[in-house]
């Protein structure tokens, strides 16, 4: 279906123009957009791709699946408006290469009444990232969904040896590994997880201890480029939706 259509309300807290915040740790190199407060690349300074450069694990071919902490809520409008509007931004690290904790706040509020905050913890030194979104319309508080889009992304490896991306679960001690032939026939999952997400070959990006919560997973086609006999790569998506609002996630990436 077409895209919902942003509300027309005024901004009152925003930001003036589309901007990056580049957080870069002893591990990791991260940008973070302020249109939606998402991130849209995570690259590993240990970890080298092809051309020996950090590997790249946010899917960037695929521009109309949603980037890492995109927001879904009931009403398509509202969904719109929080993933298109421009966030005020504060926290951004002043150094290169930060040496201690980022803690970075995206907020907007419009003359609608409606009020979203996300905010994202990261340590100096790891693979965490600490997140929170609180969204509300008026005085009435929502309880979005958080889409990660296709995960694991941009490894390009192609081999019958190498294992494709996957449905990762973890409950009670038990480990659940969900195939898309699986992901087709039930895919969406209730617990509370002490992790969920999507795991490949040689790396995972996961929700840690989601308490009561949702987790949906969907298989994602990315076609070859134009003219290329490789075949399509697959991926899978994830969403999780806690069951209370303002629910505080770990993501392990």
């Amino acid at each position: 279906p077409p895209a919902a259509t942003p509300s027309a309300a005024a901004p009152v807290v925003s930001d003036a123009a589309e901007r990056d915040v580049l957080v870069e740790t002893r591990d990791v190199v991260a940008v973070f957009t302020n249109r939606g407060a998402r991130l849209k690349s995570w690259r590993l300074k240990h970890f080298l791709d092809s051309s020996r450069q950090p590997q790249e694990l946010i899917e960037q071919k695929l521009p109309t699946q949603p980037l890492p902490f995109t927001l879904r809520v009931p009403n398509d409008a509202l969904t719109a408006t929080l993933n298109g509007a421009l966030y005020a931004v504060s926290g951004a690290p002043s150094e290169l290469v930060t040496s201690g904790p980022v803690d970075l706040r995206f907020e907007y509020r419009d003359s609608a009444g409606v009020h979203a905050v996300k905010e994202f913890h990261l340590q100096p030194s790891s693979y965490l990232v600490g997140f929170r979104s609180t969204v509300a319309e008026g005085d009435r508080p929502l309880n979005p969904t958080v889409l990660w889009g296709p995960a694991i992304g941009d490894v390009g490896e192609v081999s019958r040896y190498v294992a494709k991306a996957g449905g990762l679960l973890y409950q009670n001690g038990k480990v659940a590994r969900l195939t898309p032939a699986d992901i087709a026939k039930q895919p969406e999952h209730d617990g509370n997880f002490n992790y969920a997400g999507v795991e490949d070959n040689y790396f995972m990006t996961v929700a840690l201890g989601t308490g009561p919560s949702k987790v949906n997973f969907q298989p994602v086609s990315i076609p070859p480029p134009e003219g290329s006999k490789e075949p399509p790569r697959e991926l899978v998506a994830y969403a999780i939706e806690p069951a209370q609002p303002d629910a505080a996630t770990r993501f392990f990436v």
